[in-house]
């Protein structure tokens, strides 16, 4: 039995070695957790760092083949028809590498390195590899060219000396830089020039949501319109000239309106792909805000299409208009506006209102027509009052006899012309486009007219720029371009290209009974060595026999012409009157303008013309 001591120190040593066994399999159970642990933490590290190994290569590859892009574009001008696909590839292999894994990594690391290799292998490519590929792109550069020709576009002009240019450096190409330098100036230009009917067409479909557009807001259009051209048909007194185009001059009311124009400007602007990318990525802007506009612009499109009705009824009211349903229905609509909250609202007032103005378009053309002819009618008396003494004849000549009434008759059926050929007109008229027509006739006839009476105290050579010549060409849109203008009252043609005179020439035009008709003509067709037959018949004043012609150039459907008169030795002054010749008519012509037998006559008056030209008689 033990004492108290010992029994203490028994039950302190079976303490100890309990807290022993404790710790022993404390310290067992940790480090085999601390083992499996340390195997996970191994592991992971171990798959981290095969990604992050495959993620590494292939990062340094795609690194070093773009470098090698770079210098293939910048050292060896490798052209983009060779690096463009490895591009793209490389691209693929970029986002097929976004999966993360192991072996997208892996994948793409090889591919990069394959396509760096074929980077390398252009660099190194052989002369005759790399000429035969810039012969191929030139060839390509000339079929598109020719295609682009045929379709019309003057666009193309541009080009053409480009691909001469291009020609000429591969000819004198030696090396595969060289080469490639050709080439890729050439896919550059084949590039653009592919882009051009595309951009084109893209044009030409905003165009049409514009004029769309405009139609709904009743707004007028400011494309290029062909110029119309005075032929004196009966059917169809003017023509449109394909050879002139001109652009009105309307202001335009909104953005979108001006948008045509520009994108036209840049279009035939454009001289790189670059251009047209930039033109279409426009186009498209321009196109998505014309369709975001739509719904916020129908209160000013209403607005607008009343301010046109009420414009209307008081140009109606001015000239002479009776029907006063036209105001009631004004005053009812701008009720109406003033009432108007929903897009329904908006909708049913603008149908409304074009429906009048639809209604009221001939009756306000007719009474349009009958004030425009009253203000040509005092125009011609006022050039009436002014005359020239003729102490030929001892006659005096109204000075504006071109724009005078003339009687026809059976001997000479085409010498109504001017203020009397519109009114024979005007009492045929009918249709909204028959008043429309004469209106057009009347009011150019009195544009020329007014012309002329500024011109009779105009003391300026004829063979100077005269300020009513210039008007005239602002006035009808054809500042551009060939233009010939004939001064009745001068006797005198002068040529202006661009706006600026290139040559005069002094002629003779129609006596007074059977005077040149006054006009924008057009160049219709050129002649040489003809013989000009009279349309009368023997025993007329008028008759002459079978003439001659070296050179004539017919310039409107009444039959006139602009020839020459070898049996002439006067012309300008006032040899339309009666005057004495020693070898010829003493008088005026038939109604042809006469010009001088010579060389220099000939350049101007029959070969610098060309079709279509355009000729302004006043």
């Amino acid at each position: 039995m033990l004492n108290l001591e010992q029994n203490n120190d028994f039950v302190a040593r079976v303490a100890r070695s309990a807290s022993r066994r404790n710790h022993w399999r404390t310290t067992r159970s940790f480090r085999t957790l601390s083992a499996l642990g340390l195997v996970i933490i191994l592991a992971s590290v171990l798959l981290s760092a095969c990604d992050s190994s495959a993620h590494d290569v292939a990062q340094r590859n795609k690194a070093l083949l773009d470098r090698e892009l770079q210098t293939a574009r910048t050292t060896y001008f490798v052209p983009g028809s060779l690096l463009t696909p490895i591009q793209a590839q490389e691209n693929k292999l970029a986002a097929a590498a976004t999966s993360g894994t192991d072996a997208s990594y892996q994948s793409a690391a090889a591919g990069y390195t394959r396509l760096y290799n074929q980077v390398l292998a252009d660099e190194k490519m052989a002369p005759a590899q790399a000429q035969a590929l810039a012969s191929n792109d030139l060839q390509q550069l000339n079929t598109a060219i020719q295609n682009v020709q045929q379709q019309g576009f003057v666009e193309i002009t541009q080009y053409v000396p480009r691909y001469q240019q291009a020609q000429q450096q591969l000819t004198a190409a030696t090396t595969t830089k060289s080469y490639f330098q050709v080439a890729r100036f050439v896919e550059a230009q084949l590039a653009a020039v592919n882009d051009i009917k595309p951009v084109y067409q893209q044009l030409q479909a905003l165009d049409t949501q514009i004029s769309s557009r405009e139609s709904e807001f009743g707004l007028t259009s400011a494309q290029p319109q062909p110029l119309q051209c005075a032929v004196g048909d009966t059917t169809n007194y003017f023509t449109p000239d394909p050879a002139v185009t001109v652009t009105p001059t309307v202001q335009p009311t909104f953005e979108f309106q001006q948008w045509p124009t520009q994108d036209l400007n840049l279009f035939r602007a454009a001289s790189s792909a670059q251009d047209y990318e930039a033109l279409i990525l426009l186009i498209r802007a321009q196109t998505t805000q014309l369709l975001a506009d739509t719904s916020q612009l129908l209160p000013t499109q209403a607005a607008m299409l009343l301010q046109t009705f009420q414009t209307n009824v008081q140009t109606y009211q001015k000239d002479g208009g009776k029907d006063t349903r036209y105001q009631q229905q004004a005053e009812q609509d701008a009720q109406a506006l003033a009432a108007a909250k929903t897009l329904a609202d908006y909708t049913a007032f603008d149908k409304t209102i074009q429906q009048q103005t639809q209604a009221m378009a001939l009756p306000l053309i007719q009474v349009q027509t009958q004030a425009d002819l009253k203000t040509l009618q005092s125009l011609v008396a006022e050039g009436q009052s002014k005359t020239i003494y003729d102490p030929y004849d001892g006659v005096s000549y109204a000075d504006d006899y071109e724009y005078a009434i003339q009687q026809p008759n059976s001997e000479c059926s085409d010498c109504q012309v001017g203020i009397g050929d519109a009114e024979a007109r005007l009492q045929y008229a009918q249709t909204l486009s028959d008043y429309q027509a004469v209106d057009e006739e009347i009011q150019m006839l009195t544009t020329n007219l007014q012309a002329m009476l500024q011109d009779i105290g105009d003391k300026t050579p004829a063979n100077q720029v005269h300020e009513e010549d210039l008007n005239l060409m602002q006035h009808y849109g054809i500042m551009s371009g060939k233009v010939v203008v004939v001064s009745l009252w001068e006797q005198a043609a002068r040529m202006y290209d661009n706006g600026k005179l290139v040559a005069s020439l002094l002629v003779t035009t129609g006596n007074p009974d059977l005077p040149s008709p006054p006009g924008v003509h057009c160049a219709w067709g050129k002649a040489t060595n003809y013989l000009d037959k009279s349309p009368y018949p023997k025993g007329s004043p008028f008759y002459y026999n079978p003439t001659p012609i070296h050179y004539g150039l017919l310039y409107s459907d009444y039959g006139f012409f602009m020839h020459d008169a070898w049996w002439r030795t006067d012309f300008g002054g006032h040899n339309n009157l009666p005057h004495y010749d020693p070898i010829a008519f003493n008088s005026g012509s038939h109604g042809c303008i006469n010009v001088p037998y010579s060389p220099y006559a000939e350049q101007w008056a029959f070969d610098w013309l060309d079709y279509g030209t355009p000729i302004i008689v006043y």
